[in-house]
């Protein structure tokens, strides 16, 4: 390897000159650097590795810190909110779509022309355990009543 065949004094100025020309706004923003030794050295690259995956187990997402730590449901955690937000916004578009669409088709046909009930009609969808596998992705105010 080339740094064995530097000298101490030189390898440390080298160091030193990597740190603040290019490696210092790394260095501000966070990043470590993590010495490994020469390539026999199998126990350095281990640390290393050990380091990296250590970091990692400290930053749980937001929605697993709401869930596990601060015990709120589903419903509660900010995705959750987001969620029922984004499924609502979803419905009603489709909602006002279908009554656009009802609109046009009677103008087309005539005013004695009736959609069918059952296109317009928003049935309840029954409540379901979060943990159920069987939730109807293709209906958002399933969800949404879930998350109500």
């Amino acid at each position: 390897m080339m740094w064995e065949r530097v000298t101490l004094e030189d390898g440390e100025k080298r160091d030193q000159e990597l740190r603040g020309e290019y490696w210092g706004k790394m260095l501000a923003d966070g990043s470590v650097i993590h010495r490994a030794g020469s390539s026999d050295d199998q126990m350095s690259a281990q640390d290393t590795i050990d380091y990296l995956l250590a970091k990692e187990a400290h930053y749980p997402l937001q929605i697993q810190r709401e869930l596990v730590k601060v015990n709120k449901s589903l419903q509660e955690t900010e995705a959750g909110r987001h969620l029922l937000h984004m499924l609502e916004a979803s419905l009603n578009l489709y909602k006002a779509k279908a009554t656009r669409l009802k609109s046009l088709t009677q103008e087309e046909l005539g005013s004695n022309w009736e959609l069918p009930k059952d296109i317009l009609e928003t049935r309840a969808p029954p409540k379901r355990d979060f943990t159920s596998s069987s939730l109807d992705k293709r209906r958002p105010e399933t969800m949404i009543e879930y998350l109500k």
